[in-house]
């Protein structure tokens, strides 16, 4: 009996507890393929505005039927945002674009500090050349895993509430 009891206590508390959030659902839709990606809550958004090219980077923190509040106050509406960058990288991805940048920067920088010891010519072209692409490598791996969303026909925003009120 008392098994029983902690059971369905449990299960009360989980249902309280759980509380659906809200989420920006970016609809990708192309021939025959449809994706959706979601930012919630105190997530990161970067996106561009219509007659702007500056890039906004700011933290949602709440939505509405068709405005998003950032963590200036400030608020963006829906019909405003001309295109969303999501950032598809993982750990793997983001350690080895670090790992080839800071690999062809030092590879650079220890070159040029034993020419300098030795009293040669710093800068080789030589070294200046496989520094480069590592790093370049490394840009590239970046570049890749951030995806730009242009909003219009075959890209839709929307705000998805699964609350119980």
């Amino acid at each position: 009996m008392f098994m029983k009891a902690f059971c369905f206590f449990t299960a009360c508390l989980a249902c309280l507890a759980a509380s659906a959030q809200k989420s920006l659902a970016i609809d990708v839709y192309r021939f025959g393929y449809f994706k959706r990606f979601h930012i919630y809550q105190n997530e990161q958004v970067v996106y561009t505005l219509k007659g702007s090219l500056d890039r906004h980077r700011h933290t949602l923190t709440d939505m509405e039927d068709s405005v998003l509040y950032i963590e200036t106050g400030e608020s963006v509406r829906l019909a405003d945002i001309r295109s969303i960058i999501i950032d598809r990288s993982n750990f793997l991805t983001r350690m080895l674009a670090s790992g080839l940048k800071v690999a062809g920067i030092g590879y650079i920088l220890i070159d040029a500090a034993n020419s300098a010891g030795n009293q040669e010519r710093i800068v080789k072209e030589q070294v200046l050349v496989p520094g480069l692409s590592l790093f370049a490598a490394g840009q590239l791996i970046s570049f890749a895993n951030k995806r730009r969303l242009r909003v219009g026909h075959f890209v839709t925003l929307k705000i998805i509430d699964l609350g119980l009120n």
